[in-house]
Protein backbone atom coordinates (compact mmCIF):
# COMPACT_ATOMS: atom_id res chain seq x y z
CA UNK A 1 0.00 0.00 0.00
CA UNK A 2 1.34 3.41 -1.00
CA UNK A 3 0.03 6.61 0.56
CA UNK A 4 0.40 9.72 -1.61
CA UNK A 5 0.22 12.93 0.40
CA UNK A 6 0.59 15.40 -2.48
CA UNK A 7 -1.69 13.87 -5.09
CA UNK A 8 -1.67 14.98 -8.73
CA UNK A 9 -4.33 14.44 -11.35
CA UNK A 10 -2.01 12.09 -13.24
CA UNK A 11 1.44 10.62 -12.52
CA UNK A 12 3.77 7.71 -13.27
CA UNK A 13 4.14 5.05 -10.58
CA UNK A 14 7.33 3.01 -10.76
CA UNK A 15 8.10 0.05 -8.49
CA UNK A 16 11.64 -1.41 -8.30
CA UNK A 17 12.69 -4.55 -6.39
CA UNK A 18 16.10 -5.39 -4.86
CA UNK A 19 17.34 -6.89 -8.13
CA UNK A 20 16.53 -3.78 -10.12
CA UNK A 21 13.47 -5.22 -11.81
CA UNK A 22 10.88 -2.57 -12.30
CA UNK A 23 7.32 -2.05 -13.39
CA UNK A 24 5.83 1.25 -14.40
CA UNK A 25 2.24 2.38 -14.81
CA UNK A 26 0.28 5.59 -15.11
CA UNK A 27 -2.13 6.47 -12.28
CA UNK A 28 -4.85 8.99 -13.06
CA UNK A 29 -7.34 10.44 -10.60
CA UNK A 30 -9.42 11.66 -13.50
CA UNK A 31 -13.10 10.78 -13.42
CA UNK A 32 -16.04 12.01 -15.45
CA UNK A 33 -19.07 14.03 -14.44
CA UNK A 34 -21.97 11.78 -13.35
CA UNK A 35 -25.40 12.38 -14.83
CA UNK A 36 -28.54 10.55 -15.87
CA UNK A 37 -32.05 11.06 -17.17
CA UNK A 38 -35.15 8.91 -16.79
CA UNK A 39 -38.35 8.22 -18.68
CA UNK A 40 -41.41 6.07 -18.10
CA UNK A 41 -43.85 4.32 -20.38
CA UNK A 42 -46.22 7.25 -19.94
CA UNK A 43 -46.19 10.56 -21.79
CA UNK A 44 -43.84 13.21 -20.43
CA UNK A 45 -46.80 15.25 -19.16
CA UNK A 46 -48.30 12.35 -17.20
CA UNK A 47 -47.59 11.42 -13.59
CA UNK A 48 -45.42 8.34 -13.07
CA UNK A 49 -47.52 5.80 -11.22
CA UNK A 50 -46.54 3.04 -8.85
CA UNK A 51 -45.42 -0.09 -10.72
CA UNK A 52 -44.71 1.82 -13.93
CA UNK A 53 -41.45 0.73 -15.54
CA UNK A 54 -38.89 3.55 -15.50
CA UNK A 55 -35.89 3.56 -17.84
CA UNK A 56 -32.68 5.17 -16.57
CA UNK A 57 -30.14 6.40 -19.12
CA UNK A 58 -26.56 7.03 -17.98
CA UNK A 59 -25.35 10.36 -19.45
CA UNK A 60 -22.08 10.57 -17.48
CA UNK A 61 -18.97 11.85 -19.22
CA UNK A 62 -15.69 9.92 -19.49
CA UNK A 63 -13.64 8.57 -17.90
CA UNK A 64 -15.25 5.89 -15.74
CA UNK A 65 -15.22 2.10 -15.78
CA UNK A 66 -18.35 1.14 -13.85
CA UNK A 67 -21.56 2.61 -12.50
CA UNK A 68 -23.78 1.80 -9.55
CA UNK A 69 -27.49 2.61 -9.53
CA UNK A 70 -29.04 3.17 -6.08
CA UNK A 71 -32.78 3.61 -6.57
CA UNK A 72 -33.65 4.96 -3.13
CA UNK A 73 -36.25 2.34 -2.18
CA UNK A 74 -34.01 -0.09 -0.23
CA UNK A 75 -33.72 -2.46 -3.18
CA UNK A 76 -30.33 -3.97 -4.04
CA UNK A 77 -28.12 -1.50 -5.96
CA UNK A 78 -27.44 -2.44 -9.57
CA UNK A 79 -23.79 -2.39 -10.68
CA UNK A 80 -23.00 -2.05 -14.38
CA UNK A 81 -19.48 -2.68 -15.66
CA UNK A 82 -18.62 -0.65 -18.71
CA UNK A 83 -17.20 -3.01 -21.33
CA UNK A 84 -17.62 -0.81 -24.41
CA UNK A 85 -18.63 2.66 -25.53
CA UNK A 86 -22.26 1.48 -25.65
CA UNK A 87 -24.16 2.40 -22.49
CA UNK A 88 -27.08 0.08 -21.81
CA UNK A 89 -30.09 1.65 -20.02
CA UNK A 90 -31.31 0.09 -16.79
CA UNK A 91 -34.93 -0.31 -15.73
CA UNK A 92 -36.61 -0.14 -12.35
CA UNK A 93 -40.12 -0.16 -10.88
CA UNK A 94 -41.26 1.56 -7.68
CA UNK A 95 -43.96 -0.38 -5.85
CA UNK A 96 -45.69 2.45 -3.98
CA UNK A 97 -46.21 6.20 -4.35
CA UNK A 98 -43.55 8.46 -2.91
CA UNK A 99 -40.55 10.64 -3.66
CA UNK A 100 -37.45 8.53 -4.22
CA UNK A 101 -33.88 9.77 -4.38
CA UNK A 102 -32.18 7.85 -7.17
CA UNK A 103 -28.38 7.99 -7.14
CA UNK A 104 -25.91 7.18 -9.91
CA UNK A 105 -22.36 6.57 -8.67
CA UNK A 106 -19.56 6.22 -11.22
CA UNK A 107 -16.11 4.77 -10.51
CA UNK A 108 -12.78 5.01 -12.31
CA UNK A 109 -10.07 2.35 -12.55
CA UNK A 110 -8.45 3.29 -9.23
CA UNK A 111 -11.73 3.26 -7.27
CA UNK A 112 -12.33 7.04 -7.17
CA UNK A 113 -16.05 7.81 -7.24
CA UNK A 114 -18.42 10.65 -8.06
CA UNK A 115 -22.20 10.58 -7.76
CA UNK A 116 -25.35 12.52 -8.50
CA UNK A 117 -28.80 12.22 -6.90
CA UNK A 118 -32.12 13.18 -8.50
CA UNK A 119 -35.54 13.02 -6.77
CA UNK A 120 -38.20 11.04 -8.63
CA UNK A 121 -41.88 11.66 -7.88
CA UNK A 122 -44.11 8.60 -8.15
CA UNK A 123 -47.90 8.84 -7.87
CA UNK A 124 -49.01 11.41 -5.31
CA UNK A 125 -45.38 12.01 -4.31
CA UNK A 126 -45.50 10.72 -0.75
CA UNK A 127 -46.27 7.67 1.33
CA UNK A 128 -46.34 6.73 4.98
CA UNK A 129 -46.55 3.20 6.39
CA UNK A 130 -46.78 2.41 10.10
CA UNK A 131 -46.83 -1.07 11.69
CA UNK A 132 -49.42 -2.10 14.29
CA UNK A 133 -47.07 -4.14 16.50
CA UNK A 134 -43.40 -4.28 17.44
CA UNK A 135 -41.20 -6.54 19.57
CA UNK A 136 -38.38 -4.80 21.51
CA UNK A 137 -37.01 -8.04 22.99
CA UNK A 138 -33.29 -7.70 22.21
CA UNK A 139 -33.15 -10.02 19.17
CA UNK A 140 -32.15 -7.08 16.90
CA UNK A 141 -35.27 -7.49 14.80
CA UNK A 142 -38.19 -5.07 14.94
CA UNK A 143 -36.56 -3.28 17.89
CA UNK A 144 -37.85 0.22 17.10
CA UNK A 145 -41.33 1.48 16.38
CA UNK A 146 -41.36 4.10 13.64
CA UNK A 147 -43.11 5.14 10.44
CA UNK A 148 -41.54 4.53 7.05
CA UNK A 149 -42.20 7.42 4.69
CA UNK A 150 -40.97 9.43 1.73
CA UNK A 151 -41.79 12.78 0.18
CA UNK A 152 -41.62 14.85 3.39
CA UNK A 153 -39.48 17.88 4.23
CA UNK A 154 -40.05 17.41 7.98
CA UNK A 155 -41.76 15.01 10.35
CA UNK A 156 -42.73 14.98 14.02
CA UNK A 157 -43.44 11.57 15.54
CA UNK A 158 -44.98 10.95 18.96
CA UNK A 159 -45.97 7.91 21.05
CA UNK A 160 -48.55 7.92 23.88
CA UNK A 161 -49.94 5.38 26.30
CA UNK A 162 -53.68 4.68 26.31
CA UNK A 163 -54.24 7.50 28.83
CA UNK A 164 -52.59 10.04 26.54
CA UNK A 165 -49.30 10.42 28.41
CA UNK A 166 -46.40 11.27 26.09
CA UNK A 167 -43.74 8.54 26.00
CA UNK A 168 -41.67 9.60 23.01
CA UNK A 169 -41.16 12.57 20.69
CA UNK A 170 -38.87 12.91 17.68
CA UNK A 171 -38.52 15.61 15.05
CA UNK A 172 -36.51 15.44 11.80
CA UNK A 173 -36.20 17.81 8.85
CA UNK A 174 -34.27 18.26 5.64
CA UNK A 175 -31.17 20.36 6.30
CA UNK A 176 -31.10 21.90 2.83
CA UNK A 177 -34.21 21.96 0.63
CA UNK A 178 -32.00 22.79 -2.35
CA UNK A 179 -30.09 19.55 -1.83
CA UNK A 180 -32.70 17.05 -0.64
CA UNK A 181 -31.28 13.79 0.74
CA UNK A 182 -34.36 12.19 2.35
CA UNK A 183 -35.12 11.96 6.06
CA UNK A 184 -36.07 9.12 8.40
CA UNK A 185 -37.25 8.61 11.98
CA UNK A 186 -35.02 6.66 14.40
CA UNK A 187 -38.05 5.45 16.38
CA UNK A 188 -39.15 4.47 19.88
CA UNK A 189 -37.24 1.63 21.56
CA UNK A 190 -40.09 0.74 23.94
CA UNK A 191 -38.65 2.52 26.98
CA UNK A 192 -40.19 3.47 29.27
CA UNK A 193 -42.91 0.81 28.97
CA UNK A 194 -45.72 1.51 31.46
CA UNK A 195 -48.70 -0.79 31.59
CA UNK A 196 -50.93 -0.01 28.64
CA UNK A 197 -53.24 -2.38 26.75
CA UNK A 198 -52.31 -0.46 23.60
CA UNK A 199 -50.27 2.55 22.55
CA UNK A 200 -51.06 5.49 20.30
CA UNK A 201 -48.83 7.07 17.67
CA UNK A 202 -49.04 10.32 15.77
CA UNK A 203 -46.96 11.26 12.73
CA UNK A 204 -47.32 14.67 11.12
CA UNK A 205 -45.18 16.23 8.43
CA UNK A 206 -44.89 18.82 5.68
CA UNK A 207 -44.52 17.56 2.12
CA UNK A 208 -41.70 18.65 -0.16
CA UNK A 209 -44.08 21.05 -1.89
CA UNK A 210 -43.77 23.22 1.23
CA UNK A 211 -47.55 23.62 1.51
CA UNK A 212 -49.33 20.32 2.15
CA UNK A 213 -49.41 18.85 5.66
CA UNK A 214 -50.14 15.16 6.16
CA UNK A 215 -51.01 13.58 9.51
CA UNK A 216 -51.56 9.95 10.44
CA UNK A 217 -52.40 8.41 13.79
CA UNK A 218 -53.41 5.03 15.11
CA UNK A 219 -52.84 2.35 17.73
CA UNK A 220 -50.35 -0.47 18.13
CA UNK A 221 -49.31 -3.06 20.70
CA UNK A 222 -45.96 -4.10 22.19
CA UNK A 223 -44.98 -7.77 22.40
CA UNK A 224 -41.93 -8.80 24.47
Amino acid sequence: MVTITDAKESADLEIVNEEGCKIKTIISRGIGEPGFRYTSTRAASEVIRARDEITFQNTSTDPYVSSEWIFGDNTTPQVVTRSSTTIIPVRHTYGVSGTYFATLRIKNNIECTEEVTIPITVGKGFNMMVPNVFTPNGDRMNEYFRPLFSGFSNMIFSVYDYRGNVLYNEYVEEKDLNNIKGISIEGWDGLPTPYSPYFIYSAKGLLLDGVTEVEKSGTFIVIK
